[in-house]
């Protein structure tokens, strides 16, 4: 029983933003989403897609899903990476954003899709730290732990599949089988 419960409120809960969404196209020059990409809402975002397109929204923000102190424990196991020692998220956020992207451009969204990624949120607080007057290079775009939980890496690290962008190579004394405990 509860589960259908869930489910109806969920249903409902979609049509009454849609209508949201038309009412708000009335009234405001510019409508659009931001949701952070999990697998839950790529899912039921295609689900809905026609009825959400077809509300003439300007824009969708791609943002990654932010891990901090509250749900990190949720995601782990995940593989993760962190940016410029900001928000950490999951890998596949990321790559959920991109193929969201890619969906959009390929059949031509009459609408702006935009790439609120971890990476597009430090050069915009660089930016935005220019105009406010502070130093050449100053940002507040910071991690949300306190102390930068390491041992979320592992999962990445021990993952054979997972290749780096970039891999710089060990310092001597660090390399597999150098380093004594």
């Amino acid at each position: 029983m509860t589960r259908y419960v869930s489910i109806w409120v969920l249903i409902t809960v979609q049509i009454k933003l849609l209508k949201i969404l038309v009412l708000q196209k009335k009234y405001i020059k510019n409508v659009g989403i931001e949701t952070p990409k999990t697998p839950e809402f790529f899912e039921a975002f295609f689900n809905k897609k026609e009825s959400i397109l077809e509300t003439n929204l300007d824009f969708i923000n791609c943002a990654e899903l932010h891990l901090n102190e509250n749900n990190i424990d949720n995601y782990s196991g995940e593989n993760m990476y962190i940016s410029r020692q900001g928000y950490i998220s999951p890998t596949w956020s990321r790559e959920l954003t991109l193929q969201f992207m890619k969906i959009a451009d390929e059949e031509e969204w009459d609408l702006v899709v935009h790439d609120c990624s971890n990476y597009t949120k430090f050069a915009r607080n660089l930016n935005l730290s220019s105009k406010e007057g502070k130093w050449f290079g100053a940002s507040n775009y910071a991690c949300e732990f306190s102390r930068i939980p390491y041992h979320v890496f592992l999962p990445i690290l021990r993952d054979d599949n997972f290749k780096f962008v970039i891999e710089e190579e060990l310092p001597e004394g660090y390399k597999p089988g150098q380093i004594i405990f």
